[in-house]
C-alpha cells in the first residue's frame, strides 16, 4: 500500500504519514493525502460534467393482482369522484 500510493503522489512524506494515524478532512489536505475537500455530491456533480453518464431504471414487473387491484382502485376513485361532483351539481341548482 506504501508504494502504491508513494508512486501516484511522489511529493508526500509516505513515512511521515503511513504511521498507522488515521487523517481526517483538512489535516489530510494538509499532508497531502487528498487534493482537495469536497462532498460526494459535489464530486459526482462535476465528474458527471466531464464524462458522458448513462441513467438505467428499473420497473418490476406487476403482478396480474397487483394490476386487478389498481383497475379496482382506480375504477372506484372515479365512481367517488362522480357521486361526489353529482352531489355538488344537485346543491348548486
Amino acid at each position: 500500500f506504501k508504494e502504491y500510493v508513494g508512486e501516484r503522489r511522489p511529493e508526500l512524506d509516505i513515512a511521515a504519514v503511513a504511521n498507522g494515524d488515521i487523517w481526517f478532512g483538512s489535516r489530510a489536505l494538509e499532508v497531502k493525502l487528498v487534493d482537495e475537500i469536497k462532498t460526494s455530491d459535489e464530486y459526482l456533480i462535476e465528474a458527471c460534467d466531464k464524462a458522458d453518464v448513462i441513467s438505467v431504471g428499473f420497473q418490476r414487473k406487476r403482478t396480474l393482482p397487483e394490476k386487478l387491484g389498481l383497475a379496482t382502485s382506480a375504477a372506484l376513485e372515479h365512481t367517488v369522484w362522480r357521486v361526489l361532483g353529482a352531489f355538488r351539481n344537485q346543491k348548486i341548482q
